[in-house]
């Protein structure tokens, strides 16, 4: 989870810079990161209020805009456009199938549909029953969000038939010119950077901060980290270290966005992964439900498909996150024995 979150801000002001960066290349992508970057900072350090009214103002605005798109794309696709029609072909084309290359797309595809996990790190700032209202916000934030996504990319795929693109990262926003020029390719990019550099930055790295919080405050990590301002209620110290890191790891990979977007798919899927097993180990083994279905075949299922996509990754990807996690273990094990010290040495435990 950690190497996701701690990735997620810094890839989100990479992409942001790329976007308005293709706008305006005279600007370098540095500019663009240290606004956006100084600016989810700044709103972070109100508090979670004031955090989720600037997501609400973002969020109508972004939905106003795939709006304006998709009756822009439909009208494209239905006056000729692409392939005149909604077809099947985006979903599936037994011609050109190939299920190694479409586990590769998945591992990429994933990057789209993080985020829903992330609010089980803000279950301490929900009213009422935490347990259940999180577990219901992140499904139903999965679904809308699975619906939303493939909609539009089902449109825009039919529309983009027989095109040939500049570029790959900007596909999108090409594909938005030919619906209806110009203003709509500069709007969609305006509005992807705002809502990536601002909007979504801002709740990422509100959870990650939470996260290194939880962590420091179970002893996992230093302890100053779980010191809240006594004004705004927030993980100051958090959010401070996370911003720095955010820096260096955007000048890091500031020319390697894909290699970046592979480490955060290592991490999640990764965490994805260990779920699986969690759900087998409490209910299961712990628990003793015996629900078979339910705690042992659908866990299972679910942990081979996540390891197929994991499988079909990038190399480079693979070996620095098993990196990551080798670190991981040795820190465990630091602490393990640190506490084991720490434990004989209180008088209390004799």
């Amino acid at each position: 989870m950690l190497l996701d979150y701690l990735l997620i801000p810094p890839l989100l002001y990479v992409f942001s810079a790329m976007a308005l960066n293709h706008l305006y290349p005279d600007i370098p992508k540095v500019g663009f990161i240290l606004a956006f970057l100084v600016s989810a900072t700044l709103v972070n350090l109100r508090g979670i209020t004031f955090t989720a009214r600037i997501n609400i103002v973002f969020l109508l605005a972004q939905l106003l805009v795939l709006g304006i798109f998709l009756v822009y794309a439909w009208n494209a696709l239905h006056d000729g456009g692409g392939n005149g029609e909604l077809t099947l072909a985006p979903l599936y084309n037994p011609e050109t199938f190939d299920l190694t290359l479409l586990m590769q797309a998945v591992s990429i595809a994933v990057l789209s549909f993080l985020g829903f996990d992330a609010i089980s790190t803000l279950a301490e700032e929900t009213k009422g029953d935490p347990g259940r209202s999180v577990g219901k916000a992140s499904l139903l934030t999965l679904l809308v969000m699975g619906a939303i996504f493939m909609v539009q990319t089902w449109i825009a795929s039919d529309l983009a038939a027989g095109m040939g693109f500049k570029s790959a990262d900007t596909a999108f926003y090409e594909i938005a010119e030919l619906a209806a020029g110009s203003w709509l390719a500069t709007l969609t990019a305006i509005a992807t950077a705002l809502a990536w550099g601002v909007a979504v930055a801002v709740v990422s790295q509100a959870t990650v901060s939470r996260l290194l919080f939880g962590m420091a405050r179970d002893g996992q990590l230093p302890k100053v980290l779980a010191k809240v301002h006594p004004t705004h209620n927030t993980p100051y110290l958090s959010i401070y270290l996370v911003t720095l890191l955010s820096l260096v790891i955007c000048y890091l990979f500031i020319d390697a966005a894909d290699t970046l977007t592979s480490l955060v798919n290592f991490g999640a899927l990764s965490g994805f992964m260990l779920l699986h097993l969690t759900v087998i180990n409490h209910y299961w083994r712990r628990k003793r439900s015996g629900q078979v279905i339910r705690h042992v075949l659908c866990p299972v299922i679910g942990f081979l498909i996540v390891a197929a996509i994991m499988y079909n990754m990038g190399v480079e990807a693979q070996k620095l996150g098993l990196i990551w996690i080798a670190l991981g273990v040795a820190y465990l094990c630091l602490l393990n024995k640190l506490g084991a010290r720490t434990a004989l040495s209180d008088p209390s435990n004799v």
